[in-house]
């Protein structure tokens, strides 16, 4: 049976609900002042983006997306991080952020089939770059491990040095030798007692 109008409980519940309603409002005025001030702070983080990204200073306008991002949450600064970090050449993190933005952002058919398609394509180009990276390493240590090239390399620092000492012999008895009027070099012996 409903509570009657005047019971003590149904008193004591519609006193409750004006209780929570008064008490409510401000704190709901309160989260929407600092909501704006984040809005308004993601706002102007999101314009010094889209100037960085328009300098080409793209890994500065990733950092400015993120941060408008991590006030506001909109998933269409996802979209931009990726085409930042995408441009900066950082890759893993340009596939991270699409990603992102394909799980959480709204969009239609092509824009979706448009991300996807460059998300695969940056991680097979990830996929290359580390498979490249290990025969580099490769030939530089099977390089260092040739004998002809220590032959090279030894030869090549003795070639330096004998120059080196040369110019330097050659610089020490220049100094010392004076031409005689005649054009002539001179020769003194002197002998013993």
């Amino acid at each position: 049976m409903p509570f009657a109008s005047g019971s003590f409980a149904f008193v004591l519940g519609r006193a409750l609900l004006v209780c929570f309603a008064v008490c409510a409002v401000p704190a709901t005025v309160a989260a929407q002042e600092v909501a704006d001030g984040r809005d308004d702070e993601a706002r102007s983080l999101h314009e010094a983006a889209v100037a960085a990204y328009q300098d080409g200073r793209y890994e500065a306008a990733m950092r400015r997306f993120q941060e408008a991002y991590d006030l506001s949450a909109r998933p269409e600064l996802l979209y931009n991080i990726g085409q930042s970090a995408d441009r900066a050449g950082l890759y893993p993190e340009a596939i991270e952020a699409l990603e992102a933005f394909l799980a959480e952002g709204e969009m239609g058919d092509d824009m979706r089939r448009t991300v996807s398609s460059r998300v695969d394509f940056l991680r097979e180009r990830v996929a290359e770059e580390r498979a490249a990276a290990p025969e580099e390493e490769e030939e530089s240590a099977s390089l260092a491990s040739k004998g002809w090239f220590w032959a090279v390399v030894v030869s090549a620092a003795a070639l330096i040095a004998g120059g080196i000492v040369l110019g330097v012999v050659l610089a020490n008895d220049s100094a010392d030798y004076t031409p005689s009027d005649l054009g002539e070099t001179v020769l003194t012996l002197e002998l013993g007692p």
